[in-house]
């Protein structure tokens, strides 16, 4: 069987950019690698499943996590939703009751992360507080039309990540920048 062609495979996806060396958009892959990377440091296997504008909702996510961040080149917001049975893959299993604090600490995590990546492309961000709301309060708000989401599977759900309010057009890579990465000494 004949492989189709990369013309062929960027002309019929809308996450590969059509001209160029075909390679996916920027904010895709670094949303991407920073969520598996935070999950990956909980010892939790995770999947991206690909990229939705607008993710449907799902019965299973009861909370979200969401967070601000606003800069120079524009704010945005920022959610984390994991089906229900995704808590008990974390390390020491978040109660019911402290399902709040892990949701709220994984969405702070993530977007750090998120922020930390964006420095390398000359677009520093400030972060909110995270907070979490119910399924119902946040179905009831209209998603931007730039709101764009990232679909993940674990052993035990769905993880769900949007971003609305930034776009691949804040972005200028810049080899100058020298960003400190997790595993970096930093003396004082």
């Amino acid at each position: 069987m004949r492989r189709p062609s990369s013309h062929t495979l960027a002309a019929s996806s809308p996450f590969i950019a059509r001209e160029g060396a075909g390679a996916r958009p920027i904010l895709h892959l670094l949303v991407q690698c920073c969520a598996v990377e935070l999950f990956q440091s909980q010892a939790v296997a995770l999947a991206p499943l690909g990229a939705r504008y607008r993710p449907e909702p799902s019965v299973e996510r009861t909370l979200t996590g969401v967070i601000a961040l606003s800069g120079t080149k524009g704010s945005g917001l920022m959610t984390l939703s994991l089906d229900d049975g995704v808590y008990e893959l974390l390390p020491g299993t978040p109660s019911h009751g402290l399902r709040h604090d892990a949701l709220r600490e994984l969405t702070n995590q993530l977007a750090g992360r998120i922020k930390n990546r964006l420095l390398k492309f000359q677009a520093p961000f400030c972060l909110g507080l995270p907070s979490v709301v119910r399924q119902d309060a946040r179905s009831a708000a209209v998603p931007a039309p730039e709101t764009r989401g990232w679909v993940f599977r674990t052993l035990r759900g769905k993880v769900v990540v949007t971003l609305a309010g930034l776009d691949e057009t804040i972005l200028d890579y810049s080899s100058a920048i020298r960003v400190v990465q997790e595993d970096d000494l930093i003396a004082f």
